[in-house]
């Protein structure tokens, strides 16, 4: 189970990695038909990661997926305002004001902030519908995920100069 794990995880990886640098660069300065691609390709393998991994029997997917399909919705926001916050900040990072980077640098720990109540939330919500282990295996993947997710951009992403 867990090479298997290990080797869809690393595939979703590899995808992301194949947006490559000038495709990457081009999203975050605008390209919104590339970004809601990219998101809704990232939502569908997450779905299916999680699907896989988690080997749910028909009453604990009657009880998981609804859940889960609410807390995906939930993350959408939190990564149309990600998604915000990096366009903004791909405009400006050569020349930002320290006035702008205190802005940005607020709205970015606010969103991690969102984004542990959201986990929190429905780690609850996960364990009562199935069990805690299953819970904590769900939000094990989906934090490997945001992880490679997470790497993506920082590798795509310039520092402030």
């Amino acid at each position: 189970m867990r090479k298997a794990l290990l080797g869809v995880i690393l595939f979703a990886g590899a995808a992301l990695v194949m947006c490559g640098s000038a495709r990457a660069q081009s999203a975050f300065a605008g390209n919104e038909a590339f970004l809601n691609l990219l998101k809704s390709d990232i939502q569908k393998e997450t779905t299916d990661i999680i699907n896989r991994s988690m080997e749910l029997s028909a009453e604990e997917a009657a009880a998981f997926w609804p859940i889960y399909n609410e807390y995906d919705q939930a993350l959408d926001k939190l990564a149309d305002s990600r998604i915000k916050l990096i366009k903004e900040y791909s405009g400006l990072y050569s020349n930002i004001s320290d006035e702008k980077a205190l802005e940005l640098g607020k709205r970015w720990l606010d969103r991690l902030t969102e984004r542990e109540k959201l986990r929190r939330e429905y780690f609850g919500k996960f364990a009562e519908a199935l069990s805690p282990a299953q819970a904590l295996k769900v939000m094990q993947i989906e934090n490997r995920l945001e992880l490679l997710i997470d790497m993506q951009i920082a590798k795509e992403l310039p520092m402030v100069e």
